[in-house]
């Protein structure tokens, strides 16, 4: 066995790799062609067919070129053939990436299994939360009165519908306490100040337009 392999392997055994998605791969015969055209890629299989072709026409166009310059009244349709001949070459790599690229995504399509529905699922459960935690929300005469603790609730309770493997989730909890108290700071200052404003406005009122005209 080959280091790589032993490494792979030692991976595996150490949880470093996902094992369901790891089978998943090894099951999906896309995975399979997905390989082998990744092997094509780094052998340079393919490049270099399509680097063969490219040098042809490099080497046709020389020979027309030549010619034109020996018959000065053919320059014009050699000119014209070159352009064509210099047209029909690709980017080495290009059409393997290109390939390459679209089967990962058809088989990431293939892979993705209850991920819309599970999407769908987390959303419907925080609109409930929401909508319950905004029917206890104080209301006055003038409507609903939020304040920052109630919008916090709210928050809290969106961001602890996200989900995360258990190895993340210790790295969440933090960024989430911290955005959470980020949140908390923005929304108080600014409910102080508006209460400041409110509070100033009432004690100095503006005159309305009929004090104005006198």
């Amino acid at each position: 066995m080959t280091s790589s392999v032993l490494e792979a392997a030692a991976n595996l055994h150490q949880g470093k790799l996902n094992h369901s998605v790891v089978c998943q791969l090894l099951e999906n015969p896309k995975f399979a062609e997905l390989t082998r055209q990744i092997a094509l890629y780094q052998e340079g299989v393919l490049a270099s067919g399509v680097a063969a072709q490219n040098q042809m026409y490099n080497s046709m166009s020389s020979l027309m070129l030549e010619h034109g310059q020996a018959n000065p009244e053919d320059m014009s349709a050699v000119r014209g053939a070159v352009q064509e001949a210099q047209a029909l070459k690709r980017p080495v790599y290009a059409d393997e990436i290109e390939n390459i690229t679209r089967n990962f995504r058809q088989l990431l399509a293939e892979m993705k299994q209850n991920g819309p529905e599970r999407v769908k699922q987390t959303a419907a459960l925080t609109k409930q939360k929401l909508s319950e935690i905004t029917k206890v929300l104080p209301r006055q005469k003038s409507g609903l009165q939020l304040r920052p603790e109630g919008i916090m609730g709210m928050l809290s309770a969106a961001l602890n519908q996200i989900t995360v493997p258990e190895e993340y989730q210790a790295e969440l909890g933090e960024a989430t306490d911290q955005l959470k108290q980020a949140i908390w700071n923005y929304m108080n200052t600014t409910y102080n100040i508006q209460m400041e404003m409110n509070a100033h406005h009432k004690r100095n009122p503006l005159p309305d337009d009929s004090e104005r005209k006198s």
